[in-house]
């Protein structure tokens, strides 16, 4: 079994489950606002606490996938480079994919008018740990993936 296709699937489960959490948080924000509720640096820890036990829990799947990945690499005998770039190009747009979802989800959030000087401060530094937790697994994917090459 080629083990570049765990590493996509392990990409493919984070990106998806941490947008999906990300996105989740980001509509709690909005609504808060459109409420005019105070989001302040208690509320926020709060929420952000939430999204990383989320996170912790939809990336337990995919490190366990990695795992097995290494554990298939030993096994794996490289015959065509197909079998290494086909799995490099999806994953690479997995992580497009998610780095855009961040983007977007923050656009939306930021259009709105009325945001406190601190409420976009916690905006934009969700953006960045949203950016870190989706580009994690699927850097680790395409590490990986190039060890295979260096079989």
């Amino acid at each position: 079994m080629n083990p570049g296709w765990l590493f996509v699937l392990a990409s493919l489960i984070a990106v998806v489950g941490i947008t999906i959490s990300f996105r989740q948080l980001i509509t709690r924000l909005e609504d808060k606002l459109r409420d005019s509720e105070e989001v302040n640096q208690k509320t926020f820890q709060k929420d952000l606490s939430r999204l990383f036990i989320k996170i912790m829990i939809i990336e337990s799947i995919p490190i366990i996938l990695i795992f097995l990945g290494f554990i298939e690499m030993n096994y794996f005998e490289l015959t065509n480079l197909f079998q290494v770039y086909i799995p490099l190009i999806l994953v690479l747009g997995i992580l497009v994919f998610g780095l855009i979802s961040i983007f977007s989800t923050r656009g939306a959030v930021i259009a709105m008018h009325e945001i406190p000087k601190d409420t976009r401060g916690f905006i934009y530094t969700l953006l960045f740990i949203g950016m870190a937790l989706v580009s994690a697994i699927p850097i680790i994917s395409i590490i990986s993936i190039f060890m295979i090459l260096g079989q």
